[in-house]
């Protein structure tokens, strides 16, 4: 019982009512219950959904005459969202109880200068089909893109048989499937408005008004029964209403001219001479700015005055493009439409005749190819692209390196559409590409977001301001970049800018590209070091800055490159002076002789930019016991220099330091006697003059064999003298700085009692940041190595190594291995086989990474040289020779793997005869 009477309910309950559609500046074209065609008659739709019930219902919309990519939808279902054709937009929304209502317009803001198109009298000819003519017109439209269109009537042939004239709209409106902007509309004499009421249902209202971009547009009907035109008294009050109360430019729009030239005499105007005459009453007195008209079959643009129609006084300005497909009745006249330009200075019509029209676009994913090969420049087009959702704005450039501050762009659910704004002289062809703004200029203050999108304080004018290798992602706010500096390679590649973050603890990540590969890179902030990293094999680097400063101000800069990639060889000891120049291979590049070939004696090589930034130069000098000579000469062995630094008869040996501390950008020369107390001296090569010229001289105390050094130990250029003085029971390390041409002493360091020193080398060691000091010393338990830093003025010593026993004469030599932003440090000595290798921690403790013996026990002293891995310029291969009784080079490369140390390969320096011991650098 209680089941049938559940059922007799539900059979009474009564049935949902349809949700109910109401617009404004729009129309209900065609409906099927809850889904419901809407056209456009204006640039902005309005719908109110009306739903009866307590629960909701879903309504589909479609909308017609629109650029889908031009307009948003207020309301709307995210599943499935918006689907759109080239005109044709649709979505699904959920209505609850009562109304919804659902705006579609045009998102981009109001702007002061832009363009639309107006044509008339697009009737077929002879036939219900839709004219070819304007079929070819609508391509030349869709070309141009403007905003939206006018036409001012005679849409179709027409016909008192409301069948026939169906079958004509209906091919019009074909014909307008293909058409990306817009039409607005009034009918004309031949559109038979008082048949079946067609034309109302293709293009709605016949009178309505609109405001677009600040300008109001008013459209009319004068489609009487007659080819003349009809005016109502209901449409002139309708008509004084609208443009007595507007206070912007009014453009009207109507069928009929309010007068005509002489060639459109047949056809005009207004039926009643007093209508006609209280129409341009009207729109005298209320001064609007132009009325745009069709019917007379030509192009007609002039100031209408009392010589017109008596009843203008001031006069206003009328426009007939009728020239979109119908017979043309202007003499010399042709199919054509006008190119309307609206500016707060008025209105400019272009007429744009078909024929004369050669512009075609081409478009392929984020470039477009603009080719006008006609004698007729087309000053307006608007090019449309649809972009990736990923980013929200985009620039646009030119195959010649413009951009163009005429861009537009808005995100949609899953993609972004992009304008631009252009033109086209005559017989050009333009590339335009679009691209993400992302990309940072230097000549303006760029903001940039936290997906890296970038905005400019002044749009910048060319792409040869843009630095496209620099990357800027602040993490959760946006940030300032400006005062961008790109140096190039003769710049060491050094980059700087400022940042200024939107909030002072702001961290931000930076991606930076155009580096030579796998380099060493300094970065400083506000003065101050910052980090160290390394290129990777494509040329970038990545860092993020993560501090409390609302002003930072970066540097960063590419260390000079160890440029040699070659191996030369000289004799160690009992031989020439001969120098053989190899490739890592073991292949001879060159051989030459320093000197006199006749010369006997030992010799020392070195390496130095003394020449040019770029250019290596190779530095020989002798060794104690025979003439005090040095020759600097090109890899390829010309000559550059040779002198006697202590005089024609000095046999002391000549000691060599490189380094700029000058501060020319080019490597100096100093040199003392390897042997005896006597005169530092200081050459830097001329190059004008082409010859060394002596700088600076300074008497120094040193004893035998004390090392001298170059390096840039306070972090300020130019580079600092670093050598060592002998006291009694301690050496004392004295740092020089060239002032003035004077050598002038700047700090020194004691060391403790018994200690002297025996090498001394500058490298990057426990960081990045700084250069260092490494120096094997002598004392009463054996040899130490220590490590010091320089800050305020002063030495410190900040590590050493436990006391090892090491006899002869120690070397040591700073280079990257295995491959770490430090260097780390290479030791051996003159009179064993040994081979040791140390690396420092951030705190400046030493650590024995690995020592061996490359030639075992065979030899007695090795001489030792770096040489750039290949494809990786920051890390080191090892060049290990004997320094007596052999004539081995031998290339060894540290791989961090069970056998540290492997030989890459090997090959006899000089004839298998000689055994005198082989020189390297």
């Amino acid at each position: 019982m209680i089941l049938a009477v559940l059922v007799l309910l539900m059979l009474v309950q009564p049935a949902l009512a349809d949700t109910t559609i109401t617009t404004a500046g729009c129309f209900v074209s065609a409906n099927e219950g809850l889904r419901y065609s809407v056209r456009l008659q204006t640039p902005t739709c309005t719908i109110t959904l009306t739903n009866p019930n307590s629960a909701s219902q879903t309504v589909a919309v479609t909308l017609t005459n629109l650029d889908p990519d031009f307009v948003e939808v207020s309301t709307y279902d995210a599943d499935p969202g918006i689907t759109t054709t080239k005109n044709t937009l649709s979505f699904n929304i959920t209505v609850d109880s009562g109304d919804t209502t659902v705006t579609i317009a045009p998102w981009l803001a109001a702007q002061d200068d832009w363009y639309f198109v107006a044509l008339s009298d697009n009737q077929a000819i002879g036939t219900v089909e839709s004219n070819p003519v304007f079929e070819q017109l609508i391509e030349q439209v869709n070309t141009v893109n403007p905003v939206f269109f006018t036409n001012a009537g005679d849409l179709v042939q027409g016909s008192d048989d409301g069948n026939t004239l169906l079958t004509m709209y209906q091919s019009l409106d074909d014909t307008l499937t293909e058409a990306w902007p817009p039409m607005y509309t009034v009918p004309g004499n031949h559109d038979s408005v008082t048949v079946a009421n067609h034309y109302s249902s293709y293009f709605g209202d016949l009178d309505y008004t609109f405001t677009y971009n600040g300008v109001q547009f008013i459209a009319m009907s004068t489609s009487g029964t007659t080819s003349r035109g009809a005016i109502t008294d209901s449409q002139f009050d309708w008509l004084e209403d609208n443009v007595s109360i507007a206070d912007l430019p009014t453009i009207t729009l109507f069928h009929h001219p309010v007068a005509v030239p002489s060639w459109g005499v047949d056809t005009c105007c207004i039926e009643d001479s007093l209508d006609q005459q209280q129409l341009a009453l009207l729109l005298d007195r209320y001064q609007v700015d132009l009325a745009i008209v069709g019917h007379s079959q030509g192009y007609d643009y002039r100031l209408l005055t009392s010589l017109d129609v008596p009843t203008i006084t001031t006069g206003f300005r009328q426009l007939i493009s009728g020239g979109a497909g119908g017979n043309i009745a202007q003499p010399d006249g042709g199919y054509h439409f006008t190119l309307m330009h609206v500016t707060p200075e008025g209105i400019t019509p272009t007429e744009i005749r078909k024929s004369s029209f050669s512009t075609v676009v081409e478009y392929d994913d984020n470039t477009a190819v603009v080719e006008n090969s006609g004698s007729v420049d087309l000053p307006y087009l608007r090019l449309k692209f649809t972009m990736d959702d990923k980013f929200a704005s985009y620039v646009v450039s030119d195959d010649a390196g413009q951009y163009y501050n005429t861009v537009t762009s808005h995100p949609f659910d899953d993609y972004t559409v992009v304008y631009v704004v252009t033109s086209a002289a005559a017989n050009t062809t333009t590339t335009y590409t679009v691209t993400p703004a992302t990309t940072i200029h230097r000549d303006t203050v760029n903001t940039v977001n936290t997906t890296g999108e970038v905005s400019y304080a002044t749009y910048p004018s060319s792409t040869a301001t843009a630095v496209t290798d620099f990357q800027v992602t602040p993490v959760k706010k946006t940030t300032q970049i400006s005062a961008v500096i790109w140096g190039e390679a003769d710049q060491n590649y050094q980059r700087s800018w400022t940042e200024q973050p939107a909030t002072a603890n702001l961290d931000t990540n930076y991606q930076l590209a155009g580096f030579p590969v796998q380099r060493i890179v300094d970065i400083t902030v506000n003065g101050s070091y910052f980090t160290t990293v390394a290129s990777d094999t494509a040329g970038q680097i990545e860092f993020s800055y993560i501090a409390k400063q609302s002003d930072r101000n970066f540097t960063v800069t590419l260390r000079p490159a160890e440029n040699q990639s070659d191996i030369i060889v000289i004799p160690a000891s009992s031989g020439g002076p001969q120098l053989r120049r190899f490739d890592r291979f073991g292949n001879t590049v060159a051989s030459w002789f320093a000197f006199s070939s006749a010369d006997r004696g030992s010799y020392q090589l070195n390496r130095a930019n003394v020449v040019a930034a770029d250019q290596s130069a190779v530095i020989v000098s002798t060794a104690p016991g025979t003439n005090s000579q040095l020759g600097i000469y090109t890899i390829t062995g010309d000559t550059i220099a040779e002198l006697k630094p202590f005089g024609a008869t000095a046999t002391t040996g000549v000691s060599v330091a490189t380094g700029d501390v000058t501060g020319d950008g080019l490597d100096d020369i100093a040199v003392s006697p390897t042997e005896h107390t006597g005169l530092l001296k200081i050459y830097r090569y001329a190059t004008h003059s082409k010859k060394l010229k002596l700088v600076s001289q300074r008497s120094i105390i040193k004893q035998a064999n004390q090392p001298l050094v170059i390096a840039d130990i306070d972090g300020i250029a130019p580079a600092e003298l670093i050598t060592i003085q002998p006291t009694t029971g301690r050496d004392r390390l004295l740092v020089y700085q060239l002032r003035h041409g004077r050598l002038r002493r700047t700090a020194s360091f004691s060391m403790n009692d018994g200690q002297h020193s025996t090498a001394l080398v500058a490298g990057r060691f426990s960081a990045p940041e700084a250069v260092q000091l490494a120096a094997y010393t002598t004392t009463a338990h054996g040899h130490q190595l220590q490590l010091y830093r320089y800050s305020n003025n002063r030495l410190r010593l900040i590590g050493a190594t436990p006391a090892v026993s090491v006899t002869g004469q120690p070397q040591l030599l700073a280079s990257h291995i295995p491959g770490s932003t430090r260097d780390s440090v290479l030791s051996w000595s003159d009179t064993t086989s040994q081979l040791r290798l140390y690396r420092a921690n951030s705190t400046g403790e030493w650590s024995l990474l690995d020592q061996f013996a490359p030639f075992g026990n065979s030899v007695a002293g090795l001489a030792v040289g770096t040489i750039p891995r290949e494809h990786n310029s920051w890390q080191h291969d090892i060049i290990i020779t004997p320094l007596a009784g052999g004539n081995t080079v031998s290339l060894w490369r540290y791989q961090k793997v069970k056998t540290n140390w492997q030989q890459q390969r090997q090959w006899a320096a000089f004839a298998d005869s000689f055994s005198g011991g082989v020189q390297v650098w």
